[in-house]
């Protein structure tokens, strides 16, 4: 149009209840399909996909949930409140009124899954980088809390070794709304005081402790690996070193 705005290649059939946007997607969720993500292109080649987004777990952990909320988890009213997306992949999170769930999905290929414990809340994710960041309350049994347990930790996870980590050691205070950054996690930090501070992990250093530990175990081993090869080449050329031709003496 004149003014530079125009629409999307396919308008949504309805209201719109949720959107999001990374670089060149756009991701909705219309209000008669609050399970579903329409997820489109806005320059290049257009595109347009919908997700179904699948949040079901086992029925015995689902009656888990119900014990420490006294409450069920609906599927049937289940709807997505938050998404954020990168390049590749998706992340919603979804109310269940008993519990909210995170699910990654894969936007290549349309795999899911569902991160971190599904039985315990879950909060304000963030993506890129190949990290996905949320805050959660492990352990938290709503009908019946322990003071420790009530207070948001974060965890972050990795996906291309697919594994989740805990973000910053076990404490009673709230560590809130995860932001990823190349090579960094940025949070916010809420003390007893109530007193805040923006806390920043790089992610990288989670692999130094590790990478040095191996380093030393390799250096303390490698004079006695050296002296093993040394004795076993030694044996392997004994017969050549020891044994000398015989001469006979000619009458």
């Amino acid at each position: 149009t004149g003014n530079g705005c125009s629409g999307l290649s396919t308008t949504p059939d309805g209201p719109v209840s949720l959107i999001a946007a990374d670089d060149n997607r756009v991701a909705y969720v219309e209000s008669s399909t609050p399970m579903s993500i329409h997820v489109q292109t806005t320059s290049g080649i257009q595109q347009h996909i919908t997700v179904e987004i699948d949040a079901v777990i086992d029925d015995e952990r689902d009656e888990q949930v119900f014990q420490m909320t006294d409450t069920l988890v609906d599927y049937q009213n289940a709807t997505i409140t938050e998404i954020v997306l990168d390049d590749e992949y998706l992340v919603a999170l979804v109310n269940l009124s008993s519990v909210n769930r995170l699910v990654m999905v894969n936007l290549t290929n349309g795999n899911q899954q569902i991160l971190g414990d599904p039985v315990f809340p879950v909060a304000s994710p963030s993506i890129g980088h190949g990290y996905v960041a949320w805050q959660h309350q492990q352990f938290l049994v709503s009908n019946n809390p322990v003071e420790f347990d009530l207070d948001w930790e974060v965890r972050y996870h990795d996906i291309v070794l697919n594994q989740s980590y805990q973000l910053h050691p076990e404490d009673d205070i709230d560590q809130i709304q995860p932001q990823v950054m190349e090579e960094h996690i940025a949070w916010l930090q809420i003390d007893e005081d109530n007193e805040t501070q923006i806390r920043v992990f790089t992610i990288e250093v989670i692999f130094e402790p590790y990478s040095s530990s191996t380093l030393q175990v390799f250096i303390l081993l490698l004079p006695l690996l050296l002296l093993t090869w040394v004795s076993q080449r030694l044996k392997e050329n004994e017969g050549r070193i020891l044994n000398y031709p015989e001469f006979s003496e000619e009458e």
